[in-house]
């Protein structure tokens, strides 16, 4: 339910994972990315499979019931892959990248961990083959817009995503959605996104959730934005008073570059491995003109201000706080075409518009990493996705997962319940949708309502 009433509490829903890097290798030249290196760069990797089981051990003895598969989109397409990495992918038995990611899903299965991949753009070939053995599958659409941050990128054109998104309905596949908010949008594309996502799923039912991410600048970008066209936002505040598990495995903060066989914990194996991570000095500072960067809490039980009125044509359920009129005024909107952090009022419009457009059915998700969720669930957040024990946010490596036990606390401050979930959501699992493959395992993990059985 989403409004809190009398003595019943909305619960606030999560995972448990462990993030599997596959590679970071990617077709696409995304300017707002991170992640993403050039096969002849230093810090280009493929994943070993030593390295992968040693990652889904560690995930699996600390209680994790999700393995998140997600990598550069078709890697083979990228000049200079099969130089640099061909050869260790064929003499490891693979012609493909989603191949190899295929055996590694039934590595996680075997090790008890429900797969989701979210690996790009998928061809509906690679979809089918894959689709079995996985629990709930991913992409974001991002954007229906064409933006500047989007040049040199085959796979995010929109219509692709869109049709991607279709054929995972096609095949009942739970599937995970979302946008990105401040990579140059405006918010009628907002709309116009939210709506493409309610006619898919309308026609097969399959949208499990919607990821309303805020994008934060990184220290691993390559494409850094231009000072004087990108600034940082005001009022949003990274999570407060949350902090990283102990021993999680960091590859930044350091002088010198960190192989993923160091991060894992294994001796350099022969084949696949590759150093990641780019190299940072202690003391990493967020890039050139971005003053605000992730790791400024904000005041404990922030709230919005008093008297703040809904966006023109929107309504926000009985109960729940309002969120200001920002057609007008947003950042975002003022400044079509730019890299610019929303702001805290972006992404509570944002959150209204999406509460406005999509039905109760699909759950709205942030990420307690980038953006404190106490400031959020109010206007109808109810889930905060994949956190993990074990491993880092490889995608946004400067902002740590919060710790569960600090999460939680912070969550029932708000007047809410904590509760645990599979990588596929409950109305899922009891209408007993999933990969083939994956059916016996999460009737194992789950409760008779569908969530992680305790």
């Amino acid at each position: 339910m989403r409004q809190l009433t009398g003595m019943m509490r909305r619960s606030i829903t999560y995972s448990k994972n462990v993030f599997l890097p596959v590679t970071n290798i990617c077709r696409n030249n995304c300017a707002y990315c991170g992640f993403r290196r050039p096969p002849e760069h230093k810090d280009a990797f493929l994943m070993t499979e030593e390295e992968a089981e040693s990652v889904l051990k560690r995930g699996a003895d600390a209680g994790c019931t999700e393995a998140m598969f997600a990598f550069g989109e078709y890697a083979e397409e990228n000049p200079g892959f099969k130089k640099t990495f061909g050869k260790a992918l064929k003499d490891a038995g693979f012609e493909t990248v989603i191949e190899y990611t295929a055996h590694l899903c039934q590595k996680a299965l075997d090790f008890g961990l429900l797969p989701h991949v979210n690996g790009g753009v998928l061809s509906f070939e690679d979809l089918k083959m894959i689709a079995p053995l996985n629990a709930s599958m991913g992409l974001m659409l991002e954007t229906t817009a064409t933006i500047p941050a989007h040049k040199d990128c085959p796979g995010k054109v929109p219509a692709v995503r869109l049709e991607m998104i279709e054929n995972a309905g096609k095949l009942k596949m739970p599937f995970t959605t979302g946008l990105l908010a401040g990579i140059g949008e405006t918010r009628a594309d907002w709309a116009n996104s939210l709506h493409e996502i309610l006619k898919l799923h309308e026609k097969y039912g399959h949208i499990q959730e919607i990821i309303l991410q805020n994008y934060t600048p990184n220290s691993g970008q390559l494409n850094l934005p231009d000072p004087a066209v990108s600034s940082a936002p005001s009022g949003l505040s990274a999570p407060s008073g949350l902090s990283a598990p102990s021993g999680l495995s960091m590859p930044f903060g350091l002088s010198t570059p960190l192989s993923l066989s160091t991060l894992f914990g294994l001796s350099s194996p022969s084949g696949l491995s590759s150093s990641f991570g780019p190299s940072a000095p202690s003391g990493l500072s967020a890039p050139p003109g971005l003053s605000a960067p992730p790791g400024l809490s904000a005041p404990p039980g922030l709230s919005a201000p008093p008297g703040l009125s809904a966006p023109s044509g929107l309504s926000a359920s009985p109960g729940l706080p309002t969120s200001p009129s920002l057609s007008a005024s947003s950042s975002l909107s003022a400044s079509p075409g730019r890299l610019i952090p929303p702001t805290k009022e972006d992404m509570i419009d944002l959150i209204l518009l999406t509460k406005n457009i999509l039905p109760p059915d699909i759950s709205i998700q942030v990420a307690p990493n980038l953006i404190s969720p106490a400031e959020l669930i109010h206007y109808g957040v109810t889930d905060l996705g994949g956190i993990s024990p074990v491993t880092i946010d490889y995608i946004n490596p400067d902002s740590a997962w919060p710790e569960i036990g600090g999460l939680e606390k912070t969550v029932e401050k708000c007047g809410y319940m904590l509760k645990e979930r599979l990588p596929i959501h409950p109305k899922y699992v009891k209408a007993g949708w999933g990969g083939e493959k994956t059916l016996e395992l999460i009737r194992k993990l789950a409760d008779e309502k569908g969530y992680r059985k305790k």
